[in-house]
């Protein structure tokens, strides 16, 4: 008999799915049933639903967080086509130069744009 190592093992999967989680959750928020109940009822580790309940958070999401938003990507992405089209050709540290400075000009404005909602409900 040969024994395989724990790392080499395969992994064990979630085999859930995002709706039995979605009514479980709610069922939990609502006050209908208690983790160790909906667990229970839906066939759910009784910690997932504890999780997903102080989360707050239903949608699965793989990668780093976005630094902008679609728009923003949009309008940097359009940046960097009218650079192409004149003829500049862009190296990647020229992309990334470009992209710390189209952030820091996002960031100013946001910046901005809360000091006078603040300065708004202040005055």
């Amino acid at each position: 008999m040969r024994l395989i190592p724990v790392s080499m093992s395969p992994r064990k999967r979630a085999t859930r799915s995002d709706e039995s989680l979605r009514a479980a959750v709610n069922d939990g928020r609502s006050g209908r049933l208690s983790t160790y109940k909906a667990s229970a009822q839906y066939g759910l580790p009784r910690r997932t639903i504890r999780n997903q309940l102080k989360s707050c958070i239903l949608h699965k999401s793989l990668g780093r967080n976005a630094i902008f938003t679609k728009e923003q990507e949009k309008n940097f992405v359009c940046r960097i086509i009218k650079f192409s089209d004149m003829g500049i050709s862009l190296t990647t540290k020229m992309i990334r130069f470009k992209h710390l400075l189209f952030a820091k000009n996002s960031i100013l404005t946001i910046i901005s744009t809360k000091k006078q909602d603040l300065q708004e409900k202040v005055g």
